[in-house]
C-alpha cells in the first residue's frame, strides 16, 4: 500500500521538528531525519526543496502552531495577567519535570541559523512578533476587564513579560534549575504591578 504524500510530509516534519528541538537545527542533518522518519530522499525533497523550507515549515506548522494554540488557550483560560503567568510558568515546570524543555526553539534556531540564513532569521522574527503582538492584544483585553490600570502601556507590558520569558528559559537551558522558571511568574507580576 502507498503512503499518501500527505502523511509522509506530516512524519518528515514531526521527526524533524522533535530533532531541532533535542539536538538543535544545526546538529540535525537531513539525512538523519530521513532515516529516522523511514522517508525516501525523494519524498524528503518533494515536501521540503532544502532544509531551510523544513525549518520554516517547523516554525509555521510545528512548534510555531503548537506554541501559538497553546498561547491562546491560556489567554482563554486565564483573563487575568497574574494568573495567566502562574498557568505558562506551570506549563513550562510540568515540561522541565519531563525532561521535554529545551529552551526557546525561536531564540535557539535564530542564534544556530543567524549568519546563515537570512530567510530563518526573517521567519524566527516573524513568529516573535506574534507573540508579542497577541500578548498585546491579552493584555489590552485585560485593560479593558480592569485587570490592569487603564494608563499601562500594553505593548511595552507584553514586551517586558516576553524578555523575561527569554531570560529565564535560558538561564534553565544553562543551569538545569527548574526553580528559575518561577521568576517568570515572580518577575513578571512585580512588572505587571508597577506598570
Amino acid at each position: 500500500m502507498l503512503k499518501s504524500p500527505v502523511h509522509v510530509r506530516e512524519r518528515i516534519l514531526s521527526v524533524a521538528s522533535d530533532l531541532f528541538r533535542r539536538q538543535g537545527y544545526s546538529e540535525t542533518g537531513i539525512n538523519q531525519i530521513i532515516v529516522e522518519s523511514s522517508s525516501a530522499k525523494a519524498s524528503f525533497y518533494q515536501h521540503f526543496p532544502s532544509k531551510e523550507a523544513l525549518g520554516i515549515a517547523y516554525l509555521r506548522e510545528s512548534y510555531g502552531a503548537q506554541q501559538f494554540e497553546l498561547l491562546e488557550r491560556l489567554k482563554k483560560r486565564n483573563p487575568n495577567p497574574e494568573k495567566f503567568l502562574k498557568a505558562w510558568v506551570y506549563i513550562l515546570k510540568r515540561e522541565a519535570r519531563k525532561e521535554n524543555l529545551y529552551g526557546c526553539a525561536m531564540a535557539n534556531l535564530r542564534a544556530q541559523t543567524f549568519a546563515i540564513s537570512p530567510v530563518l532569521a526573517e521567519e524566527v522574527t516573524s513568529a516573535a512578533n506574534h507573540i508579542l503582538n497577541s500578548l498585546t492584544d491579552f493584555l489590552n483585553t485585560a485593560r479593558q476587564q480592569r485587570f490592569l490600570d487603564k494608563k499601562v502601556n500594553t505593548t511595552n507590558l507584553a514586551r517586558k513579560l516576553f524578555i523575561i520569558y527569554e531570560g529565564v528559559i535560558h538561564v534553565y537551558k544553562l543551569t538545569g534549575d527548574s526553580g528559575c522558571l518561577d521568576d517568570l511568574y515572580n518577575m513578571g507580576n512585580i512588572i505587571i504591578r508597577t506598570a
